[in-house]
């Protein structure tokens, strides 16, 4: 076997036990330069090992979240045709809630066919597209998650809990085995919950590959949510209660 395969190897190990690496760290451990573990992680990352991250990788399905500039270039036609639906949810003069999941990101480009609207979101890769709109935007305040691209914790929570929306849009990270959407980070979880709680309309975003994923925190069941929007749910995938919109039936 050759040096560079035995190396890998040793990688994909190491990763598999710290979860998340940097590359200085482990140019240093296995005594190469930054670029030849890049060209590792770059390979490790192609058999679906890792996913790299500005300056390292992270395992892939691990507790950790998957980064918002991966999840961003994830299946972008499928989030493209499900953001064309969505977008006939909203209303002109709506109080909008925009989770910072990629699907749901995929609509904010279309919100400028609304006048008026109030946009509420956490995202912060959203509030980039929306910010020179007409709109007024509301930026959720909280802590700052550099993987998710998001604010969160308690502060978050607070400001949710003073408005009311006419519609919500919200993703999920999969619900295998489940009856309702979960996400892999437990502050997604309890954010949902409050804005669910506070709206007249509720519609869940999702690709159809989440519904053959597992996901570690559900907030919801699909009964609480009015519509569902995907490209194509798998095949036996059943759900009942709301109203499921296919992009690719």
């Amino acid at each position: 076997m050759k040096q560079a395969e035995i190396r890998r190897e040793e990688i994909e190990k190491y990763i598999f036990v710290n979860e998340e690496v940097q590359v200085n760290e482990l140019a240093k451990q296995f005594d190469v330069t930054p670029e030849t573990i890049r060209s590792d992680l770059a390979i490790l990352e192609s058999k679906g090992v890792l996913h790299r991250t500005h300056g390292g990788a992270i395992i892939r399905n691990s507790n950790h979240e998957t980064p918002m500039e991966i999840r961003k270039k994830e299946r972008t036609e499928q989030k493209r045709h499900i953001s064309y639906e969505a977008i006939n949810f909203v209303n002109d003069d709506d109080f909008v809630f925009i989770d910072s999941s990629s699907t749901s990101f995929a609509l904010g480009r279309l919100l400028r066919l609304k006048k008026n609207l109030t946009i509420i979101t956490n995202s912060y890769d959203l509030l980039e597209i929306i910010a020179n709109t007409e709109h007024k935007v509301i930026f959720l305040g909280g802590v700052y998650s550099r993987l998710g691209k998001r604010t969160e914790g308690g502060y978050t929570i607070d400001m949710v809990d003073t408005m009311s929306y006419d519609v919500a849009f919200l993703g999920m990270d999969g619900c295998l085995n489940l009856d309702g959407p979960a996400t892999t980070m437990e502050s997604a979880l309890i954010l949902n919950k409050h804005v669910i709680k506070r709206s007249k309309k509720v519609i869940l975003l999702s690709d159809g590959t989440k519904f053959t994923k597992q996901g570690k925190y559900q907030y919801a069941s699909f009964q609480d949510f009015d519509t569902i929007i995907t490209d194509i749910l798998p095949e036996g995938v059943t759900i009942t209660g709301p109203d499921i919109i296919q992009t690719e039936r």
